[in-house]
């Protein structure tokens, strides 16, 4: 049984330093690696009246040229349930539409006979880095996000900047 560390995620204010000064602030006082850099595009699915949100749950559709699936994120960090959907994406999703499963079982008594409705389109930079101690030994990991948001369907919007993000969890041990 792997044991989770849970992870505490800072929003950088406005006319802070971005990830890359965060990085480079820290690189001052730590030793530090970072880890490949991962990019990825999903679209955010809740109901018209954001029961999802409400509940503690995001929803996330990630489509790609092999097919799309859907992700279930709960607050507090539990590992996502998923379900790969058969047909292309949709503009709209009843929780009876969904594939059964687990993911389905979540969402139904939320859902109700609401719809599942594309709400935002994000693109997400991820840079992973790990902090080093003098043993170079890893005694806490980060995640430092770039996000942009669109609507979708509107491929001709110039996506807008949301604020970065900075994720933070210790390592068993130290």
């Amino acid at each position: 049984m792997a044991l989770d560390v849970p992870a505490v995620a800072y929003v950088l204010p406005d006319g802070g330093p971005d990830p890359a000064g965060v990085l480079s602030l820290l690189a001052k006082r730590f030793p530090l690696v970072a880890e490949r850099p991962d990019t990825r595009a999903y679209t955010v699915l809740d109901t018209a009246d954001r029961r999802l949100r409400a509940a503690g749950l995001d929803l996330e559709l990630e489509a790609d040229r092999e097919g799309a699936r859907l992700v279930l994120r709960e607050v507090g960090g539990q590992r996502p349930l998923t379900a790969d959907l058969p047909d292309p994406p949709r503009r709209r999703y009843l929780a009876t539409d969904l594939p059964g499963g687990a993911l389905r079982e979540r969402l139904a008594p939320i859902v109700e006979v609401r719809a599942l409705l594309p709400l935002a389109r994000l693109e997400v930079e991820t840079q992973p880095v790990r902090v080093l101690n003098a043993d170079d030994k890893t005694v806490a990991r980060l995640r430092l996000t770039s996000r942009s948001a669109a609507r979708p369907g509107a491929d001709d919007e110039e996506p807008r900047a949301l604020p970065p993000r900075v994720e933070v969890a210790g390592v068993l041990g130290y």
